[in-house]
């Protein structure tokens, strides 16, 4: 990357929310940089709009320009408004939780959760992790990476999960086959306890970057539940995966604009 680019790069990231306003000798010793590259930078920022100077303070501010530019980032990749009225709906036809959850790395993170309000639900940590083995909404991802990785994972010692010895090399297997062929899978209190979770994957250009989960307690489970809701899962799953492809879209921001939903709703 070059020099001057990085620097400059440097300087917008420094301005936050918390600290919107900079002078250039400000942001030259919080960024340990010579106050005249600072300034030059500012300068031409300042004649593309990019930042606005008030010529009393002396203070710089982002421009008209950036929030142009965030705005139109917001509507294409605002992931959250675009997947979450799917999930919803999910929701209320199966009267259970519905969680989405996105890959990265080697781990599962929690991305999202819609819970019903009239139900006895469970706890639900957000942003949690959790290895590819550990339930299916993991399973549903793992089926679809690298042979070497599922390997790695058949051979590792489950400690994750609540009782690591209901889980085998072999079943593993074939949960990972069953995937593949029906496009959801099921597993009971794996990871979490008296919990039947049921996923299906999501994918972006034919790669598997997350899963849309139900969750139910057992108690509430029925003859043929499974069947049925996975089925259901299935069905919202190829609706997601729909979106996220025409759209172009990943989870990558899911964070991002969830928190904005929830903030602008406080």
């Amino acid at each position: 990357m070059l020099k001057t680019l990085q620097t400059a790069m440097m300087i917008l990231n420094k301005f936050t929310i918390e600290k919107s306003s900079w002078t250039a000798r400000e942001l030259s010793e919080e960024l340990d940089l010579p106050q005249v590259n600072v300034y030059r930078i500012l300068e031409s920022f300042e004649q593309g709009d990019y930042v606005i100077k008030n010529d009393i303070t002396k203070q710089y501010q982002l421009g008209k320009r950036l929030v142009q530019l965030s705005e139109i980032a917001g509507k294409k990749r605002d992931v959250v408004e675009l997947l979450r009225p799917e999930m919803r709906k999910l929701m209320h036809e199966t009267g259970e939780a519905v969680f989405l959850v996105g890959l990265n790395g080697v781990q599962g993170v929690t991305l999202d959760a819609l819970v019903p309000e009239n139900k006895v639900g469970f706890s639900i940590a957000l942003d949690g992790r959790a290895p590819l083995y550990a339930g299916a909404s993991y399973w549903s991802m793992l089926a679809y990476l690298g042979n070497d990785l599922i390997n790695r994972t058949e051979k590792g010692s489950f400690e994750a999960l609540l009782s690591p010895r209901t889980l085998t090399p072999q079943l593993l297997e074939e949960k990972l086959a069953f995937v593949r062929k029906y496009h959801w899978v099921s597993s009971h209190g794996q990871f979490t306890p008296d919990i039947i979770a049921v996923a299906s994957p999501l994918f972006l250009n034919a790669h598997v970057i997350g899963s849309v989960t139900i969750a139910k307690p057992t108690y509430r489970v029925k003859e043929n539940d499974e069947q049925e809701i996975g089925a259901a899962v299935k069905k919202t799953a190829d609706r997601l995966n729909t979106l996220l492809n025409f759209h172009q879209i990943n989870l990558d921001y899911y964070v991002y604009f969830r928190n904005r939903h929830t903030n602008e709703k406080q």
